[in-house]
């Protein structure tokens, strides 16, 4: 199993200083249990991504410039969101946080420049952090929840995967009565 960039972590560790927290203790909420509406909000996404997965990779999301450097298509960057928020899953927050990351990384490209081996932070899936997402997307069913944090607008939820040490931090917000996903990241090994 292959995990996500040290810049990509970065990146999303220094925007969200409560992430970091997070990732590193241990569940302190007594009642575990999530709410059937968050888990089909998860669910819901997740199938939606599985179904769309080959149609949203169709956008190039980098391209190779007339020097042979890697640049990132902002265009397809722009359409992957619009496609990814069309689910009616996810948040505006996690719009912006991952057209952030775009701009960064155009900016990266054109400060560092690459041109070997795949480009850097673009090596894989960028929704589920990994380079095996089918081992995620071929399992949703057998997902595990438990609530890290919830209140009346906001949850956090640890899912489980298959794989003692592979979890992910779901952070959502209830927007109008409907549970959208804000941010997915990894779990740190406890």
């Amino acid at each position: 199993m292959k995990f996500f960039p040290v810049i990509f972590f970065s990146f999303f560790v220094l925007q969200l200083p409560a992430l970091s927290q997070i990732a590193h203790s241990k569940n302190e909420t007594t009642d575990t249990t999530v709410p059937k509406h968050i888990i089909q909000s998860i669910e819901g996404f997740l199938t939606w991504y599985k179904d769309n997965y080959f149609r949203l990779y169709q956008y190039s999301l980098t391209y190779t410039d007339d020097s042979g450097h890697y640049q990132v298509d902002t265009n397809h960057c722009k359409q992957f969101l619009k496609e990814l928020k069309s689910s009616g899953l996810i948040s505006d927050e996690y719009v912006r946080l991952w057209k952030k990351y775009f701009d960064d990384q155009a900016k990266n490209f054109k400060i560092n420049i690459q041109n070997e081996g795949p480009p850097e932070g673009f090596d894989m899936d960028l929704v589920l952090l990994t380079q095996e997402p089918e081992e995620v997307l071929n399992h949703i069913t057998t997902l595990r929840y438990e609530i890290f944090d919830m209140d009346d607008q906001s949850a956090v939820v640890i899912v489980h995967t298959r794989w003692e040490e592979w979890k992910y931090i779901i952070e959502l917000s209830n927007i109008d009565g409907h549970w959208l996903i804000d941010y997915i990241s990894l779990k740190e090994p406890d």
